[in-house]
């Protein structure tokens, strides 16, 4: 089983979901991202790993917030740890390594919290590649990506210029060959469009199918339904 790595900011940081700050109140963004959060976390408390890691900027949340975060990471074996350097490339490969030395020789899954659509049967796909010895990636609109999944063996890869110029996906799928399995391409919420995407998206679902309830729920509400609208 792998370890799975949450790259987030902590819940009401004034400084996460930036570009969303620009078009909604900021109220409503920590709502929002607190929802990412949960949704995200629950996600994975779903799946089998051996351990899962919350790895926090720019500081730990409270013991009572990592509860009311996801009450089912209770039962699992939780790591939590902080994003240490200056800018996001640098604290990406700190925090690798920091897993690396913690889980030496175990394969590695790190995504975000900003990927709602990420589902269950999406990320045990991407557990299933990795015991078969193949890395990973999940592509997002925009060149990014949403997971990196490394083997055992691959986790001394340096990632420190993916991120300088763009087109993450294309540099990281470089580092990964030739044994890599792309998993299907989703959107991550970014800006108040990718919102409404969502919406859109959630509300063609079936009754029966999954979601992400906290952000569904969030977003379908009267009064963020007639403010996404508006913008």
């Amino acid at each position: 089983m792998p370890v799975i790595g949450v790259f987030s900011r902590v819940p009401d940081s004034p400084t996460a979901k930036s570009r969303l700050r620009k078009k909604l109140p900021a109220l409503l963004v920590n709502r929002i991202h607190k929802a990412l959060v949960q949704d995200t976390l629950s996600t994975v408390s779903s799946v089998s790993a051996e351990a899962i890691c919350c790895i926090w900027h720019p500081e730990s949340p409270s013991s009572q917030v990592i509860n009311e975060l996801c009450p089912a990471l209770t039962d699992k074996l939780v790591h939590h740890l902080l994003q240490e350097g200056d800018g996001f490339s640098t604290r990406f490969q700190n925090s690798l390594m920091r897993l690396s030395e913690i889980f030496p020789k175990r394969s590695l899954i790190v995504i975000g919290s900003d990927c709602p659509v990420l589902s269950p049967a999406i990320l045990a796909a991407a557990i299933k590649h990795l015991s078969e010895g193949n890395n990973v990636i999940g592509p997002s609109q925009r060149n990014g990506f949403y997971l990196i999944g490394l083997a055992p063996g691959n986790n001394n890869l340096d990632f420190t210029a993916v991120f300088e110029s763009g087109n993450e996906f294309n540099r990281v799928s470089t580092l990964l060959k030739p044994k890599l399995k792309i998993l299907p391409k989703l959107f991550d919420i970014d800006l108040a469009e990718d919102l409404r995407r969502f919406v859109s998206w959630a509300r063609g679902l079936s009754e029966s199918a999954w979601r992400p309830v906290h952000l569904y729920e969030l977003c379908t509400s009267e009064d963020v339904s007639k403010l996404l609208a508006t913008i």
